[in-house]
């Protein structure tokens, strides 16, 4: 399943600034290799939709130029009407594996509904775009099948419809657009982050002074640099996990033996490999929490030489006492200078998350509204609906006097908005810990 290499290729061609009509024929050609990689490869074919959609997230959205993603948008809605009436594309739909040809057309209704929701802010998107555009072309493509209607299940409100998930219910597999905030038995979620700037193992005692109190009043500890684990743990399983590109990860499971003989006290640790020691993700979680898979989203595809990404995202799929339905946590460390990473990476979250999640770590960047005394701070996230942002109650960076706050979160699927979150006390890192208590439905 990994990215047909001439799109990969390819997909490079499309670089800001680029003139209207040159995006237009790359755009083109680019969904039509699409097609026959879902014909040839059809394994291949989710990545590589996938791979152009963050493509395009990351160099052409932004906060400030919803004009230009107006007109993306636009000519995203001429082409894809134009490619899913086509008899021979639509001849490759049918014939290919359903799954790999919905999840195909799924990660292009992902980035052209952003595109969308992002310039109906422009003040001519009103009059260019329909906010209902992007569904209106996946339907045109499932009727490849049949009646739109019995491959595309619609909940909510538009303003939720970036939340995509495929489900096979036994009866064939079906698009479930949009969500609802749920009504049930409230169930806590408590969660703290924590960059612990990194640790070498001649100091893993910071588990132990630090982590340790902490696991044992939340559900899950999310840390950024987290470094070496502690020399009391235990190996369990490397886990190999494939990112949305296809490309495997090791995560590494290992228990932490934190108690004694006679007073046992163990927690599961999961460790994100990301090619930097210190900079490694990590998790601690509870004993009364289950995990029920481990995901990995990637900033994108290593060179062929070897080249390092940028850092990727943890994820873990768990369960709570009191909770039926699983949900993902998150944690994140994007890069230093300004966090120029976490807007495409939240968007990559959404898409990629199949269950309610929380999203927590060090965003490098202030997302409060600039003011007197932060000047430069601004609400990055773009399309803004696109999750909850979740702010913590204070600055969190630096750890002594901090000015800046860099460690939130944002979440989807919430019974109820949260409180924002508690700046704790300082600890021997450069930020400081924020505790979350997330709601969800029972």
């Amino acid at each position: 399943m990994p990215v047909d290499q001439q799109i990969r290729r390819d997909t490079h061609s499309l670089r800001h600034p680029i003139a209207r009509v040159d995006f237009r024929t790359r755009l083109e050609s680019l969904v039509r290799r699409l097609f026959v990689v879902l014909e040839t490869t059809p394994d291949d074919a989710p990545s590589s939709a996938a791979y152009i959609s963050y493509h395009l997230s990351s160099e052409f959205m932004r906060s400030s130029n919803f004009s230009e993603q107006a007109a993306i948008a636009e000519d995203a809605s001429a082409l894809l009407a134009t490619l899913y009436n086509e008899p021979a594309l639509i001849a490759i739909l049918q014939a290919s594996p359903r799954a790999h040809s919905l999840a195909m057309v799924v990660r292009l209704y992902n980035i052209h509904h952003a595109m969308i929701m992002s310039g109906l802010r422009a003040d001519e998107g009103p009059l260019r775009l329909d906010a209902n555009d992007a569904l209106r072309m996946l339907r045109i493509a499932v009727q490849a099948w049949g009646p739109w209607r019995s491959s595309v299940e619609l909940t909510g409100s538009i303003t939720s419809y970036h939340r995509v998930r495929i489900l096979d219910s036994g009866g064939g597999r079906q698009v479930q657009i949009g969500w609802q905030r749920p009504a049930g038995a409230r169930v806590d979620l408590r969660v703290v982050t924590l960059n612990m700037q990194g640790i070498s193992s001649a100091h893993t005692d910071k588990f132990r002074t630090i982590v340790l109190p902490m696991i044992r009043q939340h559900h899950v500890v999310m840390l950024q640099e987290a470094g070496v684990w502690p020399l009391s743990s235990q190996f369990i399983a490397d886990i190999q996990v494939a990112d949305q590109f296809g490309v495997q990860h090791v995560v590494y499971q290992r228990r932490w033996e934190a108690g004694t003989s006679t007073r046992p006290e163990n927690y599961m640790m999961y460790y994100l490999e990301v090619n930097l020691l210190r900079v490694r993700l990590g998790m601690v979680l509870a004993d009364n929490v289950t995990v029920l898979g481990v995901s990995v989203i990637a900033d994108g595809v290593g060179s062929p030489s070897g080249g390092r990404m940028p850092r990727p995202i943890l994820g873990l799929r768990i369960r709570i006492p009191g909770l039926r339905e699983a949900i993902t946590v998150y944690t994140f460390h994007a890069l230093s200078g300004g966090g120029v990473n976490s807007p495409r990476m939240l968007r990559e979250t959404v898409w990629h998350s199949d269950t309610p999640f929380v999203m927590l770590g060090d965003f490098n960047r202030d997302p409060r509204e600039p003011g007197p005394p932060h000047p430069n701070n601004s609400n990055w996230v773009s399309p803004p609906e696109i999750a909850d942002l979740v702010l913590a109650n204070g600055p969190t960076h630096p750890s002594s006097g901090p000015v800046n706050m860099l460690d939130y979160a944002f979440a989807y699927g919430l019974a109820a908005l949260p409180a924002a979150g508690q700046v704790m006390l300082p600890v021997d890192s450069d930020h400081r810990p924020v505790s979350y208590t997330f709601v969800f439905s029972g």
